[in-house]
């Protein structure tokens, strides 16, 4: 349990470290952070609970295989209930036997070889699926803070074209603009309040889909707690490509190996013929003599009967290196490409925070006193103001996703690319 709690810490700490700025505590009663769902998730999710089962069974069978054959206990009875001198059980005779086979070839220590493989790779599926589980949690809450921020984006879309609505329609009564300025305004006031009650029912609905990451059907949360434009920087892809030979998948790749392994190794043991030996006393009725009977019993042709099974697990072992070539290169191939749109979508929401919406913002002022004055036409107006909203949004996107490559890489390396700089 203590190697498990060990673990699951340096995993959390694998994931947060791709959210620097998400706050520690939440703000509010309402809110969640990043690490509190990660260790309700934990804690009670049932798709990780079911890993439990999973090592007790294979528990289970490595106890099993570590088993010598079983004795056996005969007891027999002859010459009895027959006609003629058998009539009765005056010539009976009684036979009591012991049994058991001799196992050759170390099958046993095969068998337990084998058991032991299974039962290590059982824990690495589990580790697996705790990282795969922790991505899915970083991945919507991610989404949460990108749909929060769209929200407040939209929110400000709301109060901007009632400021819009209120300036139009000052200038209508002074004669300056016509009706159909004040009815476009009110339009886009409607527009952008529908977009705002949406993005509301779409984040509770996401919260509810985070909340599911651990068993709850209703979220006891309103909000993530998080900063989503403290973005990481951009790791070098050789570092983080040799990382992945030590990734959980590809220790899972390795562990299949041992497994393959693990079988030839014990159907080469069954190539040798196991003995079976049987020792009997037996009573004779119409004498009162007991004699003792021994035996044993070879099979023939063990070898030759064998064949098949052998040939069949050496095909087995032989393709494994492939399979682990292939997932190496699936590997790689996610890994780079999550690593460019990271690389490419940090630059797009830097850029589009440093430089387009500054410059954009300044526009847009200019643009509305002009449009105050009778400079600039409404269509102007509004032309700089969903150039503004515009760029808010693709910087939100670019910032989402920048951390959910982020997420994706942790995932696919399966160690924290942050907290190494900050221990």
């Amino acid at each position: 349990m203590s190697v498990f709690i060990g673990y699951r810490r340096c995993v959390i700490a694998c994931l947060l470290a791709l959210l620097p700025a998400l706050s520690l505590q939440a703000q509010t009663t309402r809110e969640i952070t990043l690490q509190q769902a990660s260790e309700r998730l934990l804690q009670s999710s049932p798709s990780l609970q079911l890993f439990q089962y999973r090592l007790k069974s294979l528990r289970g069978k490595a106890l099993s295989a570590d088993q010598s054959p079983a004795y056996e206990l005969g007891l027999e009875a002859g010459n009895i209930a027959g006609s003629g001198n058998y009539s009765g059980t005056d010539s009976a005779e009684y036979s009591l036997s012991l049994s058991s086979v001799f196992e050759l070839g170390d099958k046993r220590r095969e068998r337990v070889t084998l058991a032991s493989a299974h039962y290590q790779q059982g824990q690495l599926e589990k580790e697996a699926a705790v990282i795969d589980q922790l991505a899915t949690l970083t991945q919507r809450f991610i989404t949460a803070l990108i749909i929060q921020e769209k929200q407040q984006l939209a929110h400000k879309a709301s109060q901007l074209s009632r400021t819009s609505v209120q300036l139009v329609a000052q200038r209508v009564e002074r004669g300056a603009a016509p009706e159909a300025e004040l009815l476009r305004a009110k339009a886009w006031q409607a527009q952008a309040q529908l977009t705002e009650d949406g993005l509301q029912a779409e984040l509770r609905s996401q919260l509810q889909s985070l909340a599911s990451l651990w068993g709850d059907t209703q979220a006891d949360f309103s909000a993530a707690s998080g900063n989503l434009y403290q973005l990481p920087a951009v790791k070098n892809f050789d570092e983080l490509y040799q990382r992945i030979s030590q990734s959980t998948i590809m220790q899972l790749s390795r562990s299949t190996a041992r497994i393959r392994e693990a079988e030839l190794q014990l159907a080469q043991s069954r190539s040798s013929a196991d003995i079976q030996w049987s020792l009997a006393a037996t009573h004779f009725a119409d004498s009162s003599d007991t004699a003792l009977t021994a035996s044993i019993s070879l099979p023939l042709s063990a070898t030759s009967r064998n064949r098949g099974a052998l040939q069949s697990a050496r095909a087995e072992l032989a393709s494994t290196d492939n399979h682990r070539r292939i997932t190496e290169l699936q590997l790689y191939t996610r890994l780079y490409q999550a690593w460019q749109q990271q690389k490419q979508s940090t630059r797009k929401a830097r850029q589009m925070s440093n430089q387009v919406i500054p410059a954009l913002q300044q526009a847009l002022e200019a643009t509305r006193k002009a449009y105050e004055r009778g400079r600039y036409s409404y269509s102007e107006w509004v032309s700089a103001r969903q150039e503004l909203l515009n760029a808010r949004q693709t910087r939100i996107n670019a910032a989402g996703e920048a951390l959910l490559n982020q997420a994706l890489i942790e995932q696919l390396t399966g160690m924290p690319l942050t907290a190494q700089e900050k221990r």
